[in-house]
């Protein structure tokens, strides 16, 4: 890959800052935001006298068939911009139709994309929107020779702007459908949504009743799941690199007020934990640069790792845009919380995109799966230890016919936590694996090592041990210790911690099993903790595989 962009790329990104500059202020942002759709006719036929409409769309249809990496290097002046209006759910749609352009009436909406007359909208969410296909549950009624459809999709990009044309994933029978309905047909109703983001609109549709034709159902079954797969891809990059410009004008700003800003007769930028604060945004941003663009050539080049390429790129990307906002209205102080300042736009788009296509959490599950596919050991044993009822975690990554511990040792023993040491343990059976539960009184070291050592027989042997101790061989030792090493120093350190040293006499019995220090927040949510066991016990997929 080239790790810089192409002259090409450079003029383009040139192009769309100057554009942006002049069509899109921060003045003319305010006047969108306060409008029903955030949208600019006169902005819009801009992208489209310039090609942007279309820019990856191939020339059959009229786009300039220009690559990823292009597309998002216009992103990320468009997040430099906190550029209003529907652009990311109109390419998003674009992808999809393309996709789909077999059908005649996809095919000729596609040529009206790229010409900047048609912003159509997907819409994938119902009552509990979820990025995961399984949760569709609108279904197609067929039946007295007609097809019907009733229910509501919510969370549809492009808001008021979706009433064109909307691409409904629906059901037909067991498979996925798509359904290129138009707003304008009787039964069917959009609303503007309420959201944090003023500046890119989500809309509400309801079908109440409405008539669908044949020759509306563009694809269905595999084709509408890799199309779906593929569009889902897509937007998660150019949206990493939406929130790559944000960061960029976040640290600007902060940078260039610390400069200007005097507290006790010198520069704030002058005290060093201002500088600090800085600096760490320059590291953020740049690892989300580079995380951003190597993503969009792994999929542009069609890379078997473009998925886990996107995944990371995505994972880091909304954790660390929303922590360069946290810095950057710290430095700013009080200013930073007005209304006045724009700086609570940028803030309030990185939050939205932190939870579009996904939030970090739901990547690193989707990560974690995608390791583990790969691995060839169909089944493992897992014991996760816990000091108190917040730390429990499920590793939800793991694969079928797994054996998985979840035990807690807490000061005092109480409902809630033998409550969600149950939850935990039905989950893992649902899901195929064989759960086992275990929860003791750290007062009774006698009965602690009895408990876990009847949990670890039960288990045969322990091929991962992960825990939430707060330090262990990982930071004596580097990464690359030998993992025998590994196993004695971990073994040394725990003679002190009554928590592990119960376990020192069953491992002793089971082999070496791999060591996890994992630690996140001790008081971290369950649904958000499962996504950091998930993740270690994959990076140890990896490297065993």
């Amino acid at each position: 890959m080239q790790f810089d962009l192409s002259t090409e790329q450079k003029l383009l990104k040139e192009a769309a800052r100057t554009l942006f500059q002049r069509q899109c202020p921060a003045s003319r942002v305010r006047e969108l935001i306060e409008t029903e759709d955030a949208f600019d006719a006169a902005l819009w036929k801009k992208y489209s006298d310039q090609g942007w409409t279309g820019l990856i769309l191939p020339e059959t249809y009229e786009g300039l068939e220009l690559g990823v990496v292009d597309l998002a290097v216009l992103m990320e002046e468009m997040g430099r911009a906190c550029v209003p209006g529907p652009f990311l759910s109109t390419v998003c749609a674009g992808v999809l139709l393309y996709d789909l352009a077999e059908n005649d009436l996809a095919g000729s909406l596609l040529k009206n994309v790229a010409a900047g007359q048609a912003r159509p909208s997907v819409a994938l969410h119902e009552s509990a929107p979820s990025w995961n296909l399984r949760s569709v549950g609108m279904e197609l009624e067929r039946g007295a020779g007609s097809i019907r459809l009733d229910g509501k999709k919510t969370l549809v990009g492009g808001g008021a702007s979706a009433g064109q044309t909307i691409l409904c994933v629906v059901r037909d029978e067991t498979e996925l459908a798509v359904a290129l309905i138009p707003a304008s047909r009787d039964g069917v109703q959009v609303r503007v949504t309420p959201s944090i983001d003023r500046t890119r609109p989500l809309g509400e549709v309801v079908f109440e009743n409405v008539v669908v034709k044949e020759d509306d159902i563009i694809g269905r079954g595999g084709s509408v799941e890799s199309a779906l797969a593929r569009m889902f891809q897509l937007g998660s990059v150019i949206l990493c690199a939406d929130m790559v410009g944000g960061m960029q004008w976040m640290m600007e700003a902060a940078v260039e007020y610390a400069k200007t800003r005097e507290q006790f007769g010198r520069p704030i930028g002058a005290y060093q934990m201002v500088q600090m604060q800085c600096a760490d945004m320059l590291l953020m941003l740049e690892s989300a640069r580079s995380a951003t663009y190597y993503a969009a050539w792994a999929l542009n080049e069609r890379d078997p790792a473009a998925e886990r390429a996107v995944s990371m790129a995505k994972a880091y990307c909304s954790d660390v845009c929303r922590e360069v906002g946290h810095r950057s209205i710290q430095v700013h102080g009080g200013i930073g919380f007005t209304w006045e300042h724009d700086l609570h736009l940028y803030y309030k788009r990185a939050k939205a995109s932190e939870l579009m296509f996904g939030d970090a959490t739901f990547h690193r599950e989707q990560l974690a799966e995608s390791l583990l596919d790969a691995w060839q050991r169909w089944r493992i044993s897992v014991l996760m230890i816990y000091r108190r009822e917040l730390g429990i975690g499920l590793a939800i990554a793991l694969r079928d016919g797994a054996k998985i511990a979840v035990g807690a040792k807490t000061v005092m023993l109480h409902l809630e936590l033998s409550a969600t040491i149950h939850t935990a343990v039905e989950a893992i059976n649902n899901a195929g694996g064989e759960g086992l539960g275990c929860s003791t009184d750290i007062h009774s070291e006698e009965v602690v090592a009895n408990a876990f050592e009847q949990t670890v027989s039960c288990l045969d042997a322990i091929d991962i041990l992960v825990s939430n101790a707060s330090a262990g061989p990982s930071h004596r030792h580097g990464g690359d210790a030998d993992e025998a090493l590994r196993l004695h120093a971990w073994r040394q350190w725990s003679r002190n911690l009554s928590l592990l040293q119960v376990l020192s006499a069953a491992l002793g019995q089971t082999g070496d099993p791999h060591i996890l220090n994992n630690a996140p927040p001790l008081d971290l949510e369950p649904r958000r903790f499962s996504g950091h066991v998930a993740y270690s016990i994959a990076k140890y997929a990896l490297a065993s595989d």
